[in-house]
C-alpha cells in the first residue's frame, strides 16, 4: 500500500514553536482575513445576522462627520461657462504662438481648454461616434440603443444623402488602377492629374503614393526612409523637450520636414521648434537674412556656421538654449534634439557648441546611425539624430541626390543628374570651378550639353579611360561630390525675390497666413491677404553682415537688397564669451550658490582716462587723511588684527609644488612677483576705455559720438606703446578687437584715420623699440583686419598703395633685424595678406611693390649672410613664388630668364647653403627641401599655364629642371643624407608632371620644334637614376614597402607617359610618328637599367608583374597592330624601329617573368592585354630566341 504523500513532505525548514501559528504570518492572516470580510454572516437557517461590508444600511452604519472647511462653502473651485471660453481662446492663441512657452501645464485643466485631435476621417468633425456611442453599448446583448440615430427629418433628406454618397462611390469606382507605367511616372515625380488625384480625394485613392514611390526605388535613392532611421526621430522627438530643424542655407525650403512640424504641432504641442539655418558660409549675407526674416515668421530662427574654432551663431543659440533652461527651471534638465535632413550639419553643431569633436562628422550623408547624448550643460543636453527624408517631400531621384541625401559611389550612373545640376548653377561658376569653355554651340541644357560639359571636365581633369575616350562617370562623381561638399557656388532666392538679386528695392510681398491652428479647414481668402510680420528672439541679436563667406560669388550675387540688414547692428555673444558662459554654468551647478563679494575696483573718471591719470594721482594723493601714529606699550609685537569674514568656501586655484614640501625641490628658487599697482591701473584703464567704446557703438550712431570713439582708439594705441609687456600685449589685443568687431560701421574717411593715426604708428613703433612679441601680434591682428574688410573698406581707400607700401617697408626692416622668430611670423602674416589679394581684383601697381620688396629681402639674406631657419626660409620661398606668380603674368621670355638666374636661382643656391649648415636635423631638413622644390618644379608646369602656352614660363622651366638633379646629387645623394620615401615621392610626381600633360605642350622656345615635355623626359630620366641610387645607399634604412611604394610611383607615371604617346601617335602625320617611338624607346631602356635590377633583388607580387605587362603593352600597342593603323614605311622590313621596340617589350616581359612565371603561363597574361593579333610578333620573337616551355614545345 503506497504512502501518503503528506507523510513524505520534506520539511521547509522553518524552526517550529511550541504555541505559535507557524502557517501564516500577521501579512497573510489580514489578507485571508480580507478575502472572508466580503461575506454576510448567516445563522443555522440563513438569515443575515450581520451584513457585508459595504453593505450595511443606514440602520446599521454608524454616524459620520464631515470635517468643517470654508472651501465646502465656497466657489473656489467653479468656473463660469464665459470665464472658461475666454481663458480657451487667449491661452489657444499663446500656446499655437512658437515665440511663447505655457509654463505650468501640468497644473492647468489642459482637457477643458484643448479640443481632442478628431482624426482625418470624413464627417467625424463635429461628434465623434466612438466617444458618444461605444460598440458595446450599441450592438449585443447589452445594447441600449433602440433605433438608430438619423440627422435627416425626412424622406426627402434621406433620398438627397444617399444621392451624394453614391456620386462619391461612383468617383471611387472610375478611379483608374495604376499601371507600371504610371508607377514609373511616379518615381520620376510627374504631375498626378493621370492618376486622377486632384478629381478624387486623397482619403479616396485606392494606393499609397509614397509607399508605391519607395516600393519601386532604387535602394540607394531610400535613404532615410527606412522604419529603423524614423524609429530613431521618434526616440529623438519623444525625449526632448527642445527640437531644433536643421535646415540647409542653400536650399532651406527644400531641407524643411514640413509633415514632421506638423505632427509635433498637433500631437505634441508642448514641445518647442527651433529652426538653424546652418552652412550660412556658402551663400551669400542677404541670402541668409532673407531666409531668417521669411522662416521667423512661423518659428524661431537663427543662422548658424559650424566650426570648432571659427564659428557663427554659437553665442546666439547658447543664449536661446539657456533661456529655454530657465522657463523649464521645474525640471533637473531639459533635452535638445536636433533633426533633419541628412548631411545638413547636425552633428556638427553638437562639436561646435562643445568646441571639441564629440560626434562622428563627415562631408557624406548618412554618417550619424542612431541617436546619441551630448552633455552640453548640467542642465542641458544635446541628442544627435540620424538624417531622414519624408517620403510627403515627392522628391524626385535626381531632387534627392542633390539635397545630399544619397553618397556618390552609390550611383548606378551619376551622369543622368547633372543635367538639372546645369539649370540650378550658373554657368559662370562651373567656368570658374573646373577651368572650362563654353560649349561651342552655346547649349548648356539637355542631353547633349550635359555630355560636352562631363567631357571638357573629364579631360580638364585627366579623368580618361583607355583610348584616350573621356570617363563620363568619374566627371559626373567629382561634380556631385562638389556641389555636395559646397565647392559650386549655388543658393535659392528667397521668396519674394526676383530672379535678378540687383534689384534693391521691392515692393511689399503678400504674407500668406497659415491655415487655422486648430485644424477645421484651410484659412479664409482674407486671412491670406493679411501680414504676417517676422518676429525677433528677445536677447539674441545675431550680426548677419559679419558672417565670413567662404565661397566666391559674382558681384550680382553678392550685391543683395539693403532692407534684409534690419537691426543688424547689435551684436551677438562672441565664441570665446559663449565657451566661458558653458563653463560658468557648468561651475555654478557643479557647485552650490554662495555668496561671493568681489572686490571694489576703483573708479576711473574722464581725466584720468584722457590725461594718462596724472590728474586723478595728484588729486588722490591730496585728498589722502593724515593718520596720527600713538605710542604702544608694546611696540616690538604689533597687535593682531581681526581677520575678514569668509564669505565664500570656494578655495582659490593654487600650484601644488609651491606650497608642499616636495623632495629635491629648489628651495633658491624666486617666486614670481605679483603686479604692481602700477601695471594693475593701466590694465584697468584699458578694460575701461574699451568699455566705454563698446557703450558708445551700442547707443549712438552720431558723427560725435564717432569723434570720441576714434579718439579712445588712439588712447588705447598710446596704452600699446607702454614699457610693461603685459599692459601692451592685452591693449593691443583689445585695440585690434574692436576694430574687428565694429569695422563693418566704420566709413572710408574713418578708415583712413584709423590706419594713419593707430594702426601705423603702432606698428613703426614696436619696431623701433624692439618689442617682437607686441610686433607679432599687431601685425597678424592687421592681416585679420585685411582678411575680413579689404573687399568692402580698404581696398576702396585713396591711400590703399601708400598703405601697402609702407607695410612692405616694415618687412624690409624685419628682415634686416634678422630674428627667425620674428621674420617667420611675419611672413606668415604677409602671406596671409595676400591670399586674400588673390581673390580680390587689384591693381598692378600693388603686386609690383610686392615683388620688389620679395627681392630685396632676398638681397638683405645675400648681403648679411644670414643663417635663418627652416620655417623661414620655406616661407620666403613660397613668399617670392607667390608674387611670382602673380607678376609674371606679364613677362616676356628674357624676363623670366633673367628673373630665374638672377633671383630664383641663387636663391635655392643659399637656402641649400644655409639648411645644409645646420648639424642638428640635417636629415629632416633635407627632405622639407626637397620638398619645396618639388612644389617649384609644379609650379612651372602649372596646367593654366601650358594650357595657355605662355612661352616665358616654359623657358624657366627648362632651368629649373636642369638644376634639379644636380642639385639632390649634391647635397643628398654624396652628402648621404637620409630623405624619406615621401619627398622622393613628391619630386618624382613633379617632374614627370610633363610626361602627363605633353599633348598641350608649347614649343620649349620660339626658334626650335623641340617641346618642354622632351626636354623635361631627358631630366626625368637621369632624376631616375639618381633616386634608384639612393634608394640602394638607403637600403639598410628605409623599409622595403617604402622602396616598393616609390617602385610603384616610377611605373605608374610610365604608364601615363604611354597612354598620351599612344594617343598623339595616332593623331600625328607618317613622317612624324617615329618620334613618338623613339621617346618609348628611351623610357624603356631607362626602365630595363634602372628598375629590373631593383625587381630581380626583390619579392614581387604577382599583382605588379601583371601590372608592369599591361603597362608595357599599352606602350606599344599601336606598333603591334600594323593593320589597323597603317604606319606605312615603319613597317617595311624586318629590323625596322618597330619590331626592335616589340622585341624589347618581350625582353623586359621574360626579364621580369623569368623565375616566377612559365612560357604557358606568360602567354594567357600577354593575352590580356594585347588582342590575338599581337601574337604573331610574340611567336617570332620566341622562336628567334629559341625560348621553350616546360615540356619543350615552342
Amino acid at each position: 500500500m503506497p504512502k501518503d504523500k503528506s507523510s513524505t513532505t520534506k520539511s521547509n525548514g522553518i524552526k517550529k514553536v511550541k504555541g505559535e501559528n507557524f502557517y501564516r504570518d500577521a501579512k497573510k492572516a489580514s489578507r485571508v482575513k480580507m478575502y472572508t470580510g466580503g461575506k454576510a454572516r448567516r445563522d443555522p437557517n440563513g438569515k443575515i445576522i450581520e451584513s457585508a461590508a459595504f453593505q450595511k444600511t443606514e440602520k446599521e452604519t454608524d454616524m459620520g462627520r464631515v470635517a468643517p472647511d470654508r472651501r465646502w462653502f465656497g466657489n473656489t473651485r467653479v468656473i463660469s461657462q464665459d470665464a472658461l471660453n475666454h481663458f480657451r481662446d487667449s491661452l489657444a492663441e499663446k500656446s499655437h504662438d512658437p515665440y511663447s512657452v505655457v509654463l505650468r501645464r501640468n497644473k492647468l485643466p489642459m482637457g477643458l481648454i484643448q479640443e481632442p485631435n478628431l482624426g482625418k476621417a470624413k464627417g467625424m468633425a463635429g461628434n465623434h461616434i466612438v466617444d458618444t456611442e461605444p460598440f458595446s453599448d450599441t450592438f449585443g446583448p447589452g445594447a441600449q440603443r433602440k433605433r438608430p440615430n438619423l440627422d435627416v427629418s425626412s424622406f426627402e433628406e434621406l433620398g438627397k444623402s444617399g444621392a451624394g454618397a453614391r456620386t462619391e462611390d461612383q468617383l471611387e469606382a472610375d478611379a483608374p488602377t495604376p499601371s507600371l507605367d504610371d508607377i514609373k511616372n511616379v518615381n520620376k515625380s510627374k504631375p498626378a492629374v493621370s492618376l486622377g488625384v486632384d478629381q478624387v480625394d486623397q482619403d479616396q485613392i485606392p494606393f499609397d503614393l509614397g509607399d508605391l514611390r519607395n516600393s519601386n526605388r532604387e535602394a540607394a535613392y531610400r535613404k532615410g526612409t527606412s522604419k529603423r532611421i524614423w524609429a530613431e526621430l521618434y526616440k529623438v522627438i519623444d525625449s526632448s523637450d527642445v527640437i531644433i530643424h536643421v535646415l540647409d542655407s542653400r536650399d532651406p525650403e527644400g531641407t524643411l520636414c514640413n509633415s514632421v512640424l506638423e505632427t509635433v504641432r498637433k500631437e505634441r504641442s508642448h514641445k518647442q521648434v527651433i529652426l538653424v539655418i546652418n552652412k550660412v558660409d556658402l551663400v551669400p549675407t542677404w541670402v541668409t537674412a532673407k531666409w531668417v526674416k521669411h522662416l521667423s515668421r512661423t518659428y524661431p530662427t537663427l543662422a548658424m556656421h559650424s566650426n570648432i574654432n571659427n564659428s557663427f551663431g554659437k553665442g546666439a543659440l547658447i543664449q536661446l538654449l539657456r533661456q529655454f533652461s530657465v522657463l523649464h527651471s521645474d525640471k533637473k534638465q531639459i533635452s535638445v534634439g536636433l533633426i533633419g535632413y541628412p548631411n545638413v550639419g547636425k552633428s556638427s553643431i553638437i562639436n561646435t557648441l562643445k568646441k571639441k569633436k564629440v560626434c562622428n562628422v563627415a562631408p557624406i550623408p548618412g554618417e550619424t546611425k542612431v541617436w546619441q547624448y551630448v552633455s552640453l550643460m548640467k542642465r542641458i543636453y544635446m541628442i544627435d539624430c540620424p538624417g531622414i527624408v519624408p517620403v510627403s517631400k515627392g522628391d524626385s531621384d535626381t531632387d534627392t541626390v542633390l539635397k545630399g541625401v544619397v553618397r556618390v559611389e552609390n550611383l548606378a550612373t551619376p551622369p543622368e543628374h547633372i543635367g538639372e545640376l546645369l539649370k540650378r548653377v550658373r554657368h559662370e561658376y562651373l567656368e570658374r570651378t573646373y577651368q572650362i569653355t563654353k560649349p561651342t554651340d552655346g547649349v548648356w541644357e539637355g542631353e547633349r550639353g550635359t555630355e560636352d560639359v562631363l567631357q571638357k571636365i573629364a579631360k580638364r581633369t585627366g579623368k580618361l579611360l583607355r583610348g584616350g575616350e573621356p570617363d563620363q562617370n568619374a566627371a559626373a562623381k567629382m561634380v556631385l561630390n562638389d556641389w555636395i561638399r559646397g565647392k559650386i557656388p549655388f543658393f535659392t532666392a528667397p521668396p519674394g525675390i526676383d530672379a535678378d538679386p540687383v534689384i534693391k528695392t521691392l515692393p511689399e510681398e503678400p504674407q500668406v497666413k497659415p491655415a487655422d491652428w486648430k485644424g477645421k479647414g484651410k484659412a479664409t481668402e482674407h486671412d491670406e491677404q493679411e501680414d504676417i510680420p517676422s518676429k525677433q528672439l528677445k536677447g539674441v541679436s545675431q550680426p548677419i553682415k559679419q558672417i565670413p563667406v567662404a565661397t566666391k560669388f559674382l558681384p550680382d550675387d553678392v550685391k543683395g537688397h539693403e532692407d534684409a540688414f534690419e537691426n543688424d547692428n547689435e551684436g551677438e555673444l562672441a565664441d570665446a564669451d559663449a565657451d566661458d558662459a558653458i563653463a560658468l554654468n557648468e561651475e555654478d551647478d557643479s557647485e552650490e550658490e554662495e555668496e561671493y563679494e568681489e572686490p571694489a575696483l576703483e573708479e576711473i573718471g574722464w581725466d584720468e582716462v584722457f590725461n594718462n591719470g596724472e590728474v586723478a594721482e595728484s588729486a588722490s594723493e591730496d585728498e589722502q587723511p593724515k593718520k596720527v601714529n600713538f605710542a604702544s606699550d608694546d611696540e616690538d609685537q604689533p597687535k593682531k588684527t581681526k581677520e575678514p569674514r569668509k564669505t565664500t568656501s570656494k578655495a582659490k586655484k593654487t600650484n601644488y609644488y609651491t606650497t608642499a614640501n616636495v623632495k629635491n625641490k629648489n628651495k633658491n628658487k624666486q617666486k614670481p612677483e605679483p603686479p604692481s599697482e602700477e601695471i594693475e591701473k593701466k590694465k584697468r584703464k584699458s578694460g575701461s576705455l574699451h568699455h566705454l567704446q563698446n557703450k558708445i557703438k551700442r547707443d549712438s550712431d552720431n558723427q560725435a559720438y564717432l569723434k570720441l570713439w576714434i579718439d579712445l582708439l588712439k588712447e588705447l594705441k598710446d596704452l600699446g606703446l607702454d614699457d610693461k609687456e603685459e599692459v601692451r600685449l592685452g591693449t593691443i589685443s583689445t585695440l585690434f578687437q574692436s576694430l574687428d568687431f565694429y569695422g563693418h560701421t566704420l566709413s572710408s574717411q574713418s578708415w583712413e584715420q584709423i590706419i594713419w593715426d593707430v594702426i601705423i604708428p603702432l606698428l613703426d613703433n614696436t619696431l623701433s623699440s624692439g618689442w617682437h612679441e607686441s610686433l607679432t601680434l599687431a601685425l597678424d591682428s592687421t592681416a585679420s583686419l585685411f582678411k575680413n574688410y579689404l573687399h568692402s573698406n580698404i581696398k576702396h581707400l585713396e591711400s590703399f598703395n601708400k598703405l601697402w607700401k609702407h607695410l612692405c617697408d616694415i618687412l624690409e626692416q624685419v628682415m634686416l633685424v634678422a630674428d627667425n622668430q620674428l621674420v617667420s611670423s611675419t611672413l606668415k602674416a604677409f602671406i596671409s595678406i595676400e591670399e586674400v589679394f588673390k581673390q580680390e581684383e587689384l591693381d598692378n601697381d600693388i603686386y609690383q611693390v610686392s615683388w620688389n620688396t620679395s627681392l630685396k629681402s632676398f638681397d638683405i639674406i645675400k648681403s648679411t649672410d644670414s643663417q635663418f631657419a627652416q620655417e623661414g626660409l620655406e616661407l620666403l620661398l613660397r613668399f617670392i613664388k607667390y608674387h611670382y606668380d602673380s607678376q609674371g603674368s606679364t613677362w616676356d621670355d628674357n624676363r623670366c630668364v633673367e628673373a630665374d638666374t638672377d633671383h630664383l636661382t641663387p636663391l635655392q643656391n643659399q637656402s641649400l647653403k644655409c639648411l645644409a649648415s645646420v648639424e642638428e636635423h640635417s636629415d629632416s631638413i633635407m627632405s622639407t627641401v626637397l620638398e619645396i622644390f618639388s612644389e617649384w618644379a609644379s609650379f612651372a608646369y602649372d596646367n593654366d599655364l601650358v594650357l595657355n602656352s605662355r612661352v616665358s614660363f616654359v623657358a624657366l622651366s627648362k632651368h629649373i629642371m636642369g638644376n634639379f638633379t644636380s642639385y639632390v646629387r649634391q647635397y643628398c645623394l654624396t652628402g648621404k643624407k637620409v630623405i624619406t620615401s615621401s619627398s622622393l615621392r613628391a619630386s618624382l610626381i613633379a617632374l614627370s608632371i610633363p610626361l602627363r600633360i605633353k599633348y598641350s605642350c608649347p614649343p620649349a622656345s620660339k626658334r626650335d620644334d623641340i617641346t618642354l615635355w622632351e626636354i623635361a623626359q631627358d631630366h626625368y630620366c637621369e632624376y631616375t637614376h639618381v633616386v634608384l641610387e639612393i634608394l640602394q645607399q638607403q637600403k639598410s634604412i628605409m623599409e622595403d614597402d617604402e622602396q616598393m611604394n616609390i617602385i610603384i610611383c616610377l611605373i605608374e607615371i610610365m604608364r601615363d607617359s604611354f597612354k598620351v604617346d599612344r594617343r598623339l601617335a595616332m593623331n600625328e602625320p607618317l613622317e612624324r610618328q617615329a618620334r613618338w617611338e623613339k621617346h618609348e624607346v628611351k623610357l624603356i631602356d631607362n626602365f630595363k637599367d634602372t628598375l629590373l635590377p631593383q625587381l630581380r633583388n626583390r619579392n614581387v607580387p604577382e599583382t605588379l608583374i601583371d601590372e608592369l605587362i599591361g603597362v608595357l603593352c599599352n606602350a606599344t600597342y599601336p606598333y603591334l597592330n600594323p593593320e589597323d593603323y597603317k604606319y606605312g614605311s615603319l613597317i617595311e622590313e624586318t629590323t625596322s624601329p618597330v619590331e626592335r621596340l616589340s622585341y624589347y617589350l618581350f625582353d623586359v616581359l621574360f626579364d621580369i617573368c623569368e623565375e616566377k612565371l612559365d612560357l604557358l603561363d606568360l602567354v594567357p597574361i600577354v593575352q590580356k592585354h594585347i588582342i590575338s593579333r599581337c601574337i604573331a610578333s610574340f611567336e617570332r620573337y620566341c622562336c628567334d630566341r629559341d625560348i621553350r616551355g616546360v615540356d619543350g614545345t615552342r
